[in-house]
C-alpha cells in the first residue's frame, strides 16, 4: 500500500487532485478544509479556521447546495487506486450507524427506532487492506426514514427489496463492483454482519460474480439430508482450533479466544415463500467456528462463496470476518473523533457534506493509528514524515536538544504522537488507541510548524 500523500502534512491537494466541484475555487476550498479538520478533528469548524473570514468560507461550502458530495468521493476513490499497490486480497468492510439528533431541531431528518427520536442512518463501505489498514471510502448511502413508512414490517414480505431498506447492502455491493472493475487483478471480499443475511443479496453477488462474506442470521433451507442449514453444519467433522483476539462489548479490551473450526460445502434453496419466483439456487461454503470452553460462548457460522477446502483456508476466512471491527473503530472516531452530533447545522443537506469530507480525514487517523501496530522497526519514519516533522516532535516529547544519530523507525513516531494524546506506554498497556491518536494528531501539527517557522527565522 502506497501511503505518503495520504498522510503528509498537505494531503489534501493530493486527495483531491481530480475532483470536480464545478468552480477551482470549490475544489480549493474543499482540500483547504479537509486537511484542517485532519489536524484537528476534534475541535469546531472555527478553531480549525482560525479565523471569521475563513470560519464563514467553510460553512459556505458545507451549506452549498451544488456541493455534489459523489464528486468528492469520486475523487477520494481516484486517490485509493493510486494507495492500492500490490495488494492481492483486500476488504470491503460494509455497516450501518445511526445519528440521533433528539434535542436539536434540523430539518429533513427522519424518525429512528420509535416515533420520538429523531435523526438518520449512514451504511457505510469501507475499503481495508487485511492488514487492518484503511485505504478509503468506497460508499456511503445516507437513510432518513420517512414517518408516513413507520411500522411497515408487517407488509415486508410483500415488497421487493429495492423497496426496503435493506437494499443498502446490495446498493453498496453494487459500488464495489463498479471500483472492482478498475483493478479487476486485486481480490476484493464484501465482509458484511447478521443482517446481510439476505438471499437477493447472494443473488446480487452471483451475478456481479463479486466475493462476498456474511455471519448467518437464518436457519435457510438447504439441499440437504438434513434439510437445514444449522442442523447441516453440526454434521461436519472438527477440522482444527483456532485462537482469535475477540473484543468484549462495550469495552477497548480484547480477549483470547480457542474456537473448534469446521467447514463445508452446500446449497442454499429459496426461501418457501417466495417459490413463485423461481429464484435460484446458490452454492456457498460455510465455516464453522464455536468456542472450545464455554457451550454459551461464542458461536459463528459464516457464508461465503469463496472457495474452501482446507483448516487454513478456513481460518482466513474467520481472520477476513474479525476484521469487520475495524469499521466499528471508524465509527468511534466519526463520531466521538469528529463530534457529528455537535456540529452547528440547521439543515441535513449540510451535515451529509460535512461528514462526507470528515469520513475521509477519520480514514486517515485510523490509517496512523494501524500503522504503528504493523509496520516494523526497520521501516523508517522519513517515508512519510518531513524532517521537520519527526525531528520536532523527537524534541519535544524527549525533552531533548540532541537529535538520535539514526532516523527513527515510522513505529518509534508514531507511538511519540500517542504520547502526545495522552498514551502513557506503560508495560502492560498494549498498542495506542485511536483517541490518543487523535488528540496526538492536533498537538504535533502545531510543534512541528512552530519547529519549522523559528528554523526559518533563524
Amino acid at each position: 500500500m502506497v501511503y505518503n500523500n495520504f498522510l503528509s502534512n498537505d494531503w489534501g491537494k493530493y486527495e483531491f487532485e481530480t475532483v470536480n466541484l464545478g468552480d477551482k475555487r470549490r475544489n480549493k476550498r474543499l482540500a483547504k478544509l479537509v486537511q484542517e479538520r485532519s489536524t484537528d478533528i476534534h475541535s469546531s469548524i472555527s478553531s480549525n479556521c482560525g479565523s471569521w473570514g475563513e470560519t464563514k468560507a467553510a460553512y459556505r461550502f458545507y451549506e452549498n447546495d451544488s456541493i455534489d458530495i459523489d464528486m468528492i468521493l469520486l475523487a477520494h476513490k481516484d486517490s485509493i487506486l493510486k494507495r492500492i499497490d500490490k495488494e492481492k486480497t483486500l476488504l470491503a468492510i460494509q455497516d450501518t450507524t445511526l445519528f440521533n439528533y433528539e434535542d436539536k431541531e434540523i430539518d429533513g431528518l427522519g424518525v429512528l427506532n420509535d416515533c420520538e427520536h429523531f435523526g438518520f442512518l449512514l451504511h457505510n463501505n469501507l475499503l481495508y487492506t487485511t492488514k487492518k489498514l484503511p485505504i478509503g471510502v468506497i460508499s456511503q448511502e445516507f437513510i432518513v426514514r420517512e414517518l408516513s413508512g413507520f411500522g411497515k414490517s408487517e407488509t415486508r414480505y410483500k415488497r421487493t427489496i429495492e423497496e426496503k431498506e435493506s437494499s443498502k447492502w446490495l446498493n453498496a455491493l453494487r459500488k464495489t463492483h463498479e471500483f472492482h472493475l478498475n483493478i479487476p487483478n486485486t481480490e476484493i471480499i464484501t465482509v458484511a454482519d447478521r443482517e446481510c443475511d439476505i438471499y437477493d443479496y447472494f443473488l446480487e453477488a452471483k451475478k456481479l460474480n463479486e466475493t462476498i462474506l456474511v455471519r448467518a442470521a437464518w436457519d435457510r433451507l438447504v439441499e440437504a439430508e438434513q434439510r437445514h442449514l444449522w442442523t447441516y453444519v453440526e454434521t461436519l467433522d472438527e477440522e482444527g482450533e483456532l485462537t482469535i483476539d475477540i473484543p468484549i462489548k462495550d469495552s477497548h479490551k480484547l480477549r483470547e479466544v480457542t474456537f473448534s473450526i469446521k467447514h463445508g460445502k452446500v446449497t442454499l434453496l429459496p426461501p418457501n415463500r417466495r417459490k413463485k419466483e423461481n429464484l435460484e439456487k446458490i452454492e456457498i461454503t460455510v465455516v464453522y467456528l464455536k468456542e472450545k470452553s464455554n457451550n454459551d460462548g461464542i458461536c459463528w457460522l459464516l457464508i461465503t462463496n469463496k472457495e474452501v477446502t482446507t483448516f487454513e483456508e478456513a481460518c482466513k476466512i474467520v481472520d477476513y470476518y474479525s476484521q469487520r471491527w475495524s469499521i466499528e473503530i471508524f465509527h468511534k472516531i466519526l463520531k466521538s473523533g469528529c463530534r457529528i452530533l455537535e456540529r452547528q447545522f440547521k439543515d441535513i443537506e449540510n451535515i451529509k457534506r460535512f461528514i462526507t469530507t470528515d469520513s475521509i480525514a477519520a480514514i486517515r487517523i485510523q490509517l496512523m493509528t494501524m500503522l504503528g501496530r504493523v509496520e516494523s522497526e526497520k521501516t523508517p519514519c522519513t517515508i512519510i514524515f518531513e524532517e521537520y516533522e519527526w525531528q520536532s516532535l523527537y524534541c519535544f516529547v524527549k525533552k531533548c536538544k540532541k537529535l538520535p544519530e539514526k532516523v527513527p523507525s515510522l513505529r518509534e513516531i508514531i507511538l511519540l504522537i500517542a504520547k502526545l494524546g495522552g498514551f502513557l506506554e506503560r508495560k502492560n498497556d498494549k498498542e495506542p488507541g485511536i483517541k490518543s491518536m487523535w488528540q496526538g494528531m492536533e498537538r504535533f501539527y502545531y510543534i512541528s510548524e512552530m519547529w519549522k517557522t523559528m528554523k526559518e527565522i533563524n
